[in-house]
């Protein structure tokens, strides 16, 4: 049986030589086709269906009654079209360029406000460095003194319970 044969028994509408493999796919309804040739035509065709990832089901193959040929009926599943593929994803969004400057501008100027920042803190404390260290050891005399005295002067220690 001939693929032309096989095309007029099955009512088939197109039919088509693979010109990878050289067997021919004949298209019986949307999603179910029949593939002859010789079994590595048609395993080949097989392959290149599969690895599209367009190939469903099989069958098991039948001998067309030419000398080395077989016949394999397929499933097919059709890939979709990129209209459903985009409605099933949603729309993609595309940031326009306006929005990438602005958000770059504000960026750069948040991190020179933080750098300005540094800047003027440590300009600070080296304008009054003296003033800071009297303070700190101001503080830790207090410190020491409260510890002697066994007063509490609102500092907080764990031993002293405000008695």
């Amino acid at each position: 049986m001939s693929s032309s044969d096989t095309a007029r028994q099955y009512g088939a509408r197109t039919w088509v030589t693979d010109p990878a493999t050289g067997a021919t796919m004949v298209r019986l309804t949307d999603d179910r086709a029949a593939i002859t040739g010789t079994p590595v035509q048609v395993g080949q065709t097989l392959d290149r269906l599969a690895r599209t990832g367009q190939l469903a089901r099989v069958s098991d193959p039948q001998p067309t009654g030419q000398a080395g040929q077989v016949l394999v009926t397929v499933q097919v599943l059709q890939p979709r079209p990129a209209a459903a593929l985009a409605a099933r994803t949603g729309p993609r969004r595309r940031v326009r360029p306006w929005v990438w400057w602005t958000a770059g501008g504000a960026a750069v100027a948040v991190l020179a406000g933080l750098v300005w920042l540094v800047v003027v803190a440590v300009a600070w404390v080296v304008a009054h460095w003296a003033h800071l260290l009297v303070g700190l050891v101001l503080l830790a005399v207090l410190l020491g003194l409260a510890g002697r005295a066994g007063v509490c002067v609102g500092v907080h220690c764990p031993g002293c319970r405000h008695r």
